[in-house]
């Protein structure tokens, strides 16, 4: 198994395989530019009929701006709060503003980092027709992602399964 660590719209591997993922709804991307490159790396990547899973493609983009997310680990004295908050920017350019601000205490000594990255959400039929302009790839489907059952259309939480031709 290889890990590779990457840009990933500009990234090869040494040898082709038979199955890639991309995990934790970290299928996101600036613009369709960047997708289609992604794309193109990962089809390099595979070897003819090799699969290629996507976890948790956002496709319910619509409900999110109300959603922050906060969560706590702590381990050594060590304490970090973590914030995620998403933020519409342009909704004609389908974009938004992800913030990650992670508060530390490191056994007293305080300090707060934030990131944050203009991304472009994709509508389901966006990425159905992104996907056929590649033309590397075949639609496998939407699958549940707890039980791996195939959907009949696009929903929230699930997993996408794309086979290069």
């Amino acid at each position: 198994m290889q890990t590779v660590r990457a840009d990933k719209a500009n990234f090869s591997l040494r040898e082709k395989v038979d199955f890639a993922f991309i995990m934790m709804g970290s299928f996101v991307f600036k613009n369709n530019d960047e997708l289609l490159r992604h794309l193109d790396c990962v089809s390099n990547s595979l070897n003819s009929g090799g699969l290629y899973l996507i976890e948790n493609l956002c496709l319910d983009w619509t409900r999110i701006w109300s959603i922050p997310q906060r969560w706590t680990s702590e381990r050594n004295g060590i304490k970090i709060e973590t914030t995620y908050k998403p933020e519409l920017r342009d909704l004609l350019a389908q974009t938004y503003e992800e913030k990650i601000t992670l508060e530390v205490d490191d056994n007293g000594k305080k300090s707060s980092l934030l990131e944050t990255h203009v991304l472009k959400y994709v509508f389901p039929q966006e990425f159905m027709s992104i996907v056929k302009l590649s033309d590397q790839f075949e639609f496998i489907g939407w699958f549940e992602r707890s039980r791996l059952k195939k959907l009949k259309e696009a929903k929230s939480d699930n997993i996408t399964i794309l086979r290069k031709k």
